[in-house]
């Protein structure tokens, strides 16, 4: 997940959020 800034919506798919 490099673009993780780029793309947070994609990043929050890739990892858990942990609030959740």
């Amino acid at each position: 997940r490099t673009h993780s800034s780029e793309n947070p919506s994609n990043d929050l798919q890739i990892n858990v959020d942990p609030s959740v």
